[in-house]
């Protein structure tokens, strides 16, 4: 397997701030009281990547979670540009496939997988790299 070649940590590592988003269903929406996958991941990066200078403290990395519970990939796409393309995200991770694999939602796989192509695609306008975690 080819490891991953992420450029958030190269503008990291130059001190740039980097911001990264999560996007999916209800497994990526917030909506449970209690520690989430996306905590894990945020405070791991606030916990290896944070600066400190004296008095100063500064983020590596700022951190949006866009789930809507219930989501295909179809919906995804349909508020990515409200939901993603104004915070300009340097990687985004999509937690996205239960819905679509649902037979009451009628979502066939040509669809998912077409839409997946897609969501990268945005990705790539706006700069982002983008990492599936898929069903």
């Amino acid at each position: 397997m080819k490891p991953l070649n992420l450029k958030i940590f190269d503008k990291i590592a130059a001190g740039q701030q980097v911001r990264i988003a999560f996007m999916g269903s209800s497994c990526t929406e917030r909506w449970e009281v209690g520690a989430h996958w996306s905590d894990f991941l945020h405070l791991g990066f606030t916990h290896k990547f944070r600066r400190l200078d004296g008095s100063h403290c500064d983020n590596a990395a700022l951190f949006l979670n866009a789930g809507t519970s219930n989501n295909t990939t179809g919906e995804l796409l349909d508020r990515f540009v409200r939901d993603i393309d104004p915070f300009q995200p340097d990687l985004i991770l999509f937690m996205v496939g239960g819905n679509d694999s649902n037979p009451v939602r009628n979502s066939p796989l040509e669809t998912y997988l077409k839409n997946l192509g897609l969501l990268k695609k945005k990705c790539e306008k706006i700069g982002a790299q983008a990492i599936f975690q898929t069903y």
